[in-house]
């Protein structure tokens, strides 16, 4: 909120905020214009290349302001005098996504083009190429990137555009929420101007904080293309050479679980930091109903270790719901590839002798 205050009585009073509404200011003919005049309304240095650019290839859509920053990235800027109700997030990706494809000499023509009607100024391509590289601080730039920054200015955002553009920062897009608000004082008309998304203060650390997730995101992505073949292999021997599933797709991610034909309780194989693992898993619904039946189980543990050839690792998971009864190899997903077809082998010998043993069990306690 803005004050008024008076040096001479020594008051304040406060300035309350108006509406672009209300003062019957428009997107187009007013807060475009202040922009135009003076972009670093928006919180930064900019160059508009262009407004209302209409331009874009079997469509009428017409984006509000194009311009570049200081390091060279294409910016769309969207403007609404309140985003409450609107698209802006979506029609602002969608603005990026034509944009994508300019290049510096398409640019170069728009600003020509820009300035002359804009101020009359004629410039050759050539010359406004010049004009954005000298903007930039840097005669060798050569080309904009595909990737172009997003930000939305509004009076106000509501929840759900909020939410919207902070995920969608969490994917490497430079989106950003810019808060315009006018106040009316005597005579004079006033615009604060605050960056809502990323917070000023906390600019450096969120955007390290969401790059590091990022990365964190394409390594789990490709952690997730390596799992795919092993698990597919997996359940396509399952599924034809021992009838154990009629499961078809694997998954990208570092488990996968079967059916046992009982309500709460599956076949599983796991990737985990102790090894790959072989399990059953109960999961009935109710505390308890789990803890009763793994202890029912368990006191069966000699017999059954027994009929299954070897030691086995009893799971009660005091501090979860669930319990499981796994065995354990030592193997990641990153192992040489001989190594990952013993793996295999080994998962789907262990989930068959797994189901042997304990099915009969479970149909006695769990009936």
């Amino acid at each position: 909120m803005l004050f008024v205050v008076n040096k001479d009585s020594k008051t304040a009073s406060p300035a309350p905020p108006g509406s672009f509404g209300e003062l019957a200011l428009r997107e187009r003919f007013d807060i475009q214009e202040w922009i135009l005049a003076c972009p670093q309304i928006l919180g930064e240095d900019l160059l508009v290349i262009t407004a209302e650019f209409d331009q874009f290839d079997r469509t009428s859509e017409r984006l509000d302001l194009l311009a570049v920053d200081r390091r060279g990235k294409l910016v769309i800027i969207e403007l609404k005098r309140t985003a409450v109700g609107s698209k802006a997030d979506l029609q602002a990706l969608r603005y990026a996504a034509y944009c994508s494809t300019l290049g510096i000499e398409d640019l170069a023509e728009l600003f020509a083009a820009h300035l002359k009607r804009r101020k009359s100024q004629d410039l050759s391509s050539a010359d406004a190429r010049a004009a954005i590289t000298e903007f930039l601080e840097n005669p060798d730039f050569e080309e904009f990137d595909d990737q172009p920054r997003i930000i939305l200015a509004a009076e106000e955002f509501p929840a759900e555009i909020t939410a919207t553009l902070i995920w969608l920062r969490t994917f490497d897009l430079d989106i950003s929420a810019v808060r315009l608000r006018p106040y009316r004082v005597g005579t004079q008309l006033l615009v604060d101007c605050a960056v809502l998304i990323p917070l000023p203060e906390a600019k450096d650390f969120i955007i390290r904080r969401e790059r590091k997730d990022v990365r964190k995101q394409r390594e789990a992505r490709g952690r997730g293309e390596a799992y795919l073949p092993w698990f597919q292999s997996l359940i396509d021997a399952l599924r034809e050479e021992h009838q154990f599933t009629n499961a078809r797709a694997g998954q990208p991610q570092n488990w996968y679980s079967f059916a046992s034909g009982f309500a709460g309780v599956q076949y599983s194989v796991a990737f985990t930091q102790q090894g790959l693992r072989a399990e059953v898993y109960l999961d009935l619904g109710e505390r308890n109903e789990n803890k009763e039946v793994f202890d029912a189980l368990y006191s069966q543990h000699d017999d059954i270790e027994r009929d299954f050839g070897e030691s086995l690792s009893w799971e009660r998971l005091e501090e979860r719901r669930a319990s499981r009864v796994g065995i354990y190899r030592e193997t990641t997903i990153a192992s040489p590839p001989e190594e990952l077809d013993e793996a295999r082998d080994w998962a789907i010998r262990k989930l068959v002798t797994l189901k042997s043993v304990f099915a009969p069990r479970l149909e006695k306690l769990l009936s």
